[in-house]
């Protein structure tokens, strides 16, 4: 499998995630959304944390502060019920496991 480029739209502007994935992942990913279920508002936040950006360069692309992005990310953990980005990482493995087909 090769390069593959994601791309998502942030606040009405375009970004694109370039990245090798690990063999299977990307055709697991579409039921991603009901294993993270945030409301439409918060998802575009959820996807910058995934993309592995800071919260500094989150509220430097949403054009919002480092404390609101702050909040907004911890709600998001709250609601996923992790305390960090590392069990948010830990979440979304095992949701793609969960979605292998034996």
């Amino acid at each position: 499998m090769g390069l593959v480029v994601e791309t998502f739209e942030v606040g009405g502007d375009a970004y694109a995630l370039l990245h090798w994935p690990m063999e299977g992942v990307v055709r697991r990913t579409a039921g991603l959304d009901a294993a993270l279920p945030v409301p439409a508002a918060q998802r575009d936040v959820l996807n910058l944390v995934l993309a592995g950006m800071s919260n500094a360069e989150i509220a430097r692309i949403r054009r919002r502060s480092i404390h609101t992005v702050a909040h907004q990310v911890d709600t998001i953990f709250r609601r996923l019920g992790v305390g960090s980005r590392l069990e948010l990482f830990a979440l979304v493995a095992r949701s793609l496991r969960g979605q292998e087909k034996p």
